[in-house]
């Protein structure tokens, strides 16, 4: 299956020379003439070095500096969900313009990949792979986030997990969320041992040089709102994550004379509007990388993520909070969030953060309500800054993921040097 997607994609001059060096690589591999380089830690994903897929660019940049011989393939698989201008080869002759030294390149199913250990993220992606690490005697690992094909409610998913979980070169999974973990267990699709929960995503990190206390806020430096909506856009206007909430909180707080300004970043553009009251008063950036996403949040006062379960699909449901939530926190945004299946660990409601439901007419009072009260509006945000520091912490994220990788790749044997899971901390 893997291999027909990626010939189709691939399906140049270059890719069938390559092809077929490959094949001749096995040759000489098993003559012993010409030994294929083995690796520490070898990750295969879908869209890496795309850098708007800011959790996995943060996740696997890390790797490099962590891991002594670390090399990532890419399928292409994901990117044109992501970015309409974009190519693999592109983005891959950038990075490594970027970053001397570092190995990624294009991946193809004809290649010969020796590593202690294999890695991936998302459901879909590591079952596609299945296959190849077994072909290529690979022990592999994947952190099973929310989204990736995954859904509780359909058979499909629960299949491809069953097969992962069988096979002798899976190792180890990491889960993210509660609901996740609690899935696994009750289906019985894997032991507790098979599973290392760490909550939420890798993000930017902690920045030394933001200062909260020097940020401008509604009321504390500047006379409007800034309420922005950051996500790409998967659905018709969007409604998996609630853009069309987003437009009807706008309408109607513009109808009611409020100062605000709306904003949006992400694969969504104006022809997504439905309401006319909306056009020409919600700015629309495109894709925004690390750098423009930092610089775009710091003139936000609040992000809205409405997100709703069963929307992609029967089942389909984000993580809490997502990765755009976790950047804007970072930088002292106000976050307000639906968590419609209860996965919040961390925050307290009101304190820290604002759970939103996924109603018109309550999302746009709690606006209005904080719209009126900013000196509340600011002293949430501020305190989601103070927490989401300490849970997104590179020190926090990329320690538990190292300690759970490390065992692995210096085993090199999916049934030795395994961390118990009661071991790992919880957040």
């Amino acid at each position: 299956m893997l291999i027909s997607k990626v010939k189709l994609l691939f399906r140049d001059p270059a890719y069938v020379l390559s092809s077929a060096w490959f094949e001749v690589q096995k040759v000489l591999d098993r003559s012993g003439i010409l030994k294929i380089k083995e690796y520490d830690l070898v990750i295969i994903d879908e869209v890496f070095p795309f850098e708007a897929s800011l959790f996995r660019y943060n996740e696997f940049n890390n790797y490099y500096s962590l891991f002594d011989k670390v090399k990532v393939y890419t399928t292409g698989l994901s990117l044109s969900l992501l970015s309409e201008h974009d190519t693999m080869r592109q983005l891959i002759r950038n990075y490594k313009a970027r970053y001397p030294g570092r190995e990624v390149a294009i991946f193809n199913p004809h290649r010969k990949v020796r590593a202690r250990l294999a890695y991936c993220l998302f459901l879909k992606n590591t079952y596609l792979l299945l296959d190849y690490f077994e072909e290529n005697n690979l022990p592999f690992a994947f952190c099973f986030y929310p989204g990736g094909g995954f859904s509780l409610s359909g058979e499909e998913s629960e299949v491809m997990l069953r097969k992962i979980a069988a096979s002798p070169m899976f190792t180890r999974m990491i889960v993210t969320q509660v609901v996740t973990k609690n899935y696994l267990l009750d289906r019985k699709i894997c032991g507790e041992d098979k599973i290392c929960f760490i909550y939420g995503v890798v993000s930017s990190g902690s920045d030394p040089s933001f200062r909260i206390e020097n940020k401008k806020y509604f009321g504390k430096g500047k006379d409007h709102l800034d309420i922005c909506f950051v996500a790409n856009r998967y659905t018709t206007r969007g409604v998996d994550k609630g853009f069309d909430l987003f437009e009807e909180a706008a309408a109607r707080m513009l109808a009611e004379g409020m100062n605000v300004h709306f904003h949006v970043a992400g694969t969504f553009s104006d022809k997504d509007l439905a309401d006319p009251r909306c056009v020409g008063k919600i700015r629309f950036y495109g894709t925004l990388k690390t750098g423009e996403l930092k610089t775009f949040f710091d003139g936000m006062d609040i992000i809205l993520s409405p997100n709703r379960i069963d929307t992609l699909l029967k089942g389909a449901f984000d993580g809490f909070p997502t990765g755009s939530v976790i950047e804007a926190g970072l930088r002292g945004v106000l976050m307000m969030a639906s968590d419609e299946l209860g996965q919040n660990i961390c925050y307290k409601n009101g304190e820290d953060i604002v759970i939103i439901p996924n109603k018109a007419d309550q999302l746009f009072d709690r606006l209005k309500s904080l719209y009126n009260d900013p000196a509340t509006l600011r002293r949430i945000a501020m305190k989601g800054f103070e927490v989401t520091n300490q849970l997104f912490s590179d020190q926090y994220q990329m320690g538990k993921r190292r300690s759970f990788l490390e065992p692995l790749i210096a085993g090199g044997n999916p049934l030795r040097n395994q961390i118990p899971v009661n071991q790992i901390p919880a957040p």
